[in-house]
């Protein structure tokens, strides 16, 4: 499979979770599970640039992913 077709199927399946979302319901600091492993938390756009304490209304989306699957012999209860 071409390393392409990950990286498509990656953005279909946070497309296809954003859209599922109610309208409104996504906005600053949203958190949105979109895969296994796989997380999107939405910040206003340049959030991480210097001098990006003036927010235009946009906003982007940075990809929190889990390398590693559960070990349930590793699980502690709290």
């Amino acid at each position: 499979m071409p390393k392409q077709w990950g990286r498509e199927w990656v953005l279909q399946c946070l497309r296809e979770a954003l859209e599922q979302r109610p309208k409104g319901a996504i906005g600053e600091r949203s958190c949105v599970p979109f895969g296994p492993g796989l997380w999107a938390i939405v910040v206003p756009f340049g959030i991480d640039l210097a001098g990006a304490d003036r927010p235009d209304g946009r906003l982007q989306v940075w990809i929190l992913t889990r390398p590693v699957g559960t070990d349930p012999l590793a699980v502690t209860n709290v």
